[in-house]
């Protein structure tokens, strides 16, 4: 159970498998993929021959027939053993975009969704990350971050305090315009990152309509929770980069240079910094 690798690699008489699958999908991952979707939606249901036992899995299955595949009702198959056949089928040999695509439609049309956070997306994220996949599920889409580190500070930023929702909801964006796989939007990504970083340092300054550098100011100089001056200063130069003329919030006409990795560094930064003071705050004893 501890052994990252097994006799045939430890012993170099097979490759190692040290390539991370960005836009691509060996059969490898595939499989894992379809074992995950095996072991998780379908499982539980292998002894019931019609889907509509259960109410969660056909609810699913109904929109990823009706809606997904865009097929007509009246041919809608009830039987699990035909579901198993067409998800195996679809999953082996799509695109390698449309199963992460179909992954998280059913992740969105699956009702439960307790089950889904606990059990189902853990299961994922292991075969994922087993297959050296260049993605990770976080809040149940699939986004192109490989460093679990990284995937840690994100999930633990999303994670705040109901009194911090306007964070979460600034941070949530970030991420879906980093995700989306047919449009990404970088430069939108990193203002709503520098954005949640703004905000949070808003609430803990006791000014909600001042600047992000006014308020680190506060915090530095006013506040219970004492930040280094160089922390301080890094994180204006942040917010002076997405504010200047040549900057993201700039309404620029011409194409952006920005790239996935200018935003995931965003995303990845403002969220340990969004980590960091949070725990600054419970430290010095300030109840959200």
């Amino acid at each position: 159970m501890g052994l990252e690798k097994y006799f045939s690699q430890r012993h170099r008489y097979k490759e190692i498998n040290i390539d991370i699958q960005f836009e691509s999908m060996d059969s490898a991952l595939r499989t894992a993929i379809w074992n995950s979707v095996f072991s998780t939606f379908l499982y539980d249901y292998s002894r019931t021959e019609w889907i509509g036992d259960d109410e969660n899995l056909g609810m699913c299955l109904l929109s990823v027939w009706s809606l997904y595949f865009k097929n007509p009702l009246d041919e809608y198959p009830r039987m699990w053993e035909n579901w198993k056949d067409i998800i195996n089928k679809f999953i082996i040999g799509c695109e390698w975009h449309e199963v992460y695509e179909i992954l998280e439609f059913m992740f969105d049309h699956w009702p439960n969704e307790y089950k889904l956070d606990q059990k189902f997306i853990p299961i994922f994220n292991h075969a994922l990350q087993r297959e050296n996949s260049g993605y990770r599920i976080i809040n149940r889409r699939v986004i192109p971050i490989t460093d679990d580190l990284e995937i840690a500070s994100i999930k633990q930023a999303l994670n705040v305090k109901p009194p911090l929702n306007p964070v979460y909801v600034q941070l949530d964006d970030a991420l879906k315009k980093l995700s989306d796989r047919e449009n990404p939007d970088f430069r939108g990504s990193i203002k709503d990152s520098i954005s949640a970083v703004e905000t949070l340092c808003r609430i803990l300054s006791g000014n909600k309509k001042t600047t992000l550098g006014k308020a680190l100011d506060i915090l530095e100089n006013e506040s219970k929770i004492k930040i280094h001056s160089a922390l301080k200063n890094g994180f204006s130069n942040f917010y002076g980069w997405t504010s200047d003329d040549q900057g993201i919030r700039h309404a620029l006409m011409e194409e952006s240079n920005l790239t996935f990795n200018d935003a995931k560094f965003m995303l990845v930064s403002c969220s340990a910094f969004i980590n960091y003071l949070v725990m600054k705050a419970e430290t010095a004893g300030i109840d959200f």
